[in-house]
């Protein structure tokens, strides 16, 4: 179940930041690095890596599992109720998302019902989403942010399957928490 979970928010974060295209770069599969246009690599946040699961259980409020998910990233959530809500973190360079921070809010926003909402303080630029999603997606409420930092876009969500009886404001805690811990590793 948590695999299904963990794949269902890696293509919910896709779709959110408007991931997807390429300029033909690529990464290296070995180390994790993307090419910058200089041809010198830069290393990609590697959030299970950089965030323990004691940090991710401060941010969600329950003890969790963590799993890598699929194309790069990592999701933390509970195995006891997957509808609860789960925190997925990935990065990509910012040529990996057509556009950068202003796609990336485009982006969101045609998913979740929701108004982009600029995080101060944190990378070079950030924004976060707070709404169900768009399009008959029920009542969950989710939430999408970003933060630039110099040549890479780093995402987090915060993800609830249908059932879950969590507020919009228990999420904007949880997505502004997640948002704050990964701003404090860049």
């Amino acid at each position: 179940m948590r695999k299904t979970l963990a794949a269902g928010a890696v293509l919910l974060m896709c779709a959110l930041s408007a991931c997807g295209g390429s300029d033909g770069g690529g990464s290296d599969a070995s180390t994790g690095d993307k090419p910058d246009t200089s041809g010198e690599t830069t290393a990609v946040f590697d959030a299970c890596k950089s965030i323990t699961p004691a940090e991710a259980e401060a941010v969600l409020g329950y003890p969790v599992t963590v799993e890598e998910t699929p194309g790069g990233g990592c999701s933390w959530g509970s195995e006891e109720d997957p509808r609860l809500a789960s925190l997925s973190v990935s990065a990509a360079g910012e040529a990996d998302v057509n556009g950068g921070l202003e796609a990336a809010k485009a982006g969101t926003t045609a998913v979740l019902d929701g108004e982009a909402e600029d995080v101060p303080g944190l990378g070079d630029g950030a924004f976060l989403v707070i709404g169900p999603l768009k399009g008959g997606g029920g009542e969950s409420i989710q939430a999408q942010g970003s933060i630039l930092s110099g040549t890479q876009l780093i995402t987090v969500g915060i993800t609830q399957l249908g059932g879950a009886a969590v507020t919009a404001d228990a999420v904007k805690a949880q997505a502004d928490a997640g948002l704050k811990l990964v701003g404090s590793k860049l």
